[in-house]
């Protein structure tokens, strides 16, 4: 291939968003290989930082996926997705399972705090404070008169 052809696949993947290093990954090429073309041929490329803010939005604009969907598609973290969406409406959050909302209540009944039912879930907390407003789960804020008015 030579390097002319190699360049329009560089100029491709540019005008398509992607940043260097995603141009590299697609192509098969290291990252260098990607900028010392883009270099010779002034081809400008998105950063990286930018290129995943467009996908994102990209797979967010339908709202037909998850956050986790969104990650697993992007390659980044949950949490570094939540971070950059964490005001985006068009994300669909992922519905609590109904087992999951009773269990919270039943250990909330059973005079444990929000924060301790998180942790023996192994959830976030978040998802149990979702839970308690969604559901009406009443907890009592100090753990210990809990647990002295279950005994």
């Amino acid at each position: 291939m030579s390097n002319i052809d190699r360049a329009q696949k560089y100029r491709d993947c540019a005008a398509r968003g992607l940043s260097q290093a995603q141009t590299a990954r697609e192509l098969g090429v290291t990252r260098r290989a990607v900028q010392k073309i883009a270099d010779r041929h002034g081809i400008l490329f998105r950063s990286s930082a930018e290129a995943r803010h467009l996908m994102i939005a990209a797979l967010a604009d339908d709202g037909a996926l998850t956050r986790r969907e969104i990650a697993d598609a992007v390659g980044l973290s949950l949490s570094h997705v939540y971070s950059l969406t964490s005001r985006d409406k068009r994300i669909r959050r992922q519905p609590l399972p109904a087992p999951l909302a009773a269990q919270i209540a039943a250990l909330a009944a059973g005079g444990m705090t929000a924060s301790e039912v998180a942790r023996h879930l192994g959830i976030p907390a978040s998802t149990v404070s979702w839970a308690k407003k969604r559901f009406g789960i009443v907890f009592l804020r100090d753990g210990r008169s809990n647990r002295s008015a279950a005994e």
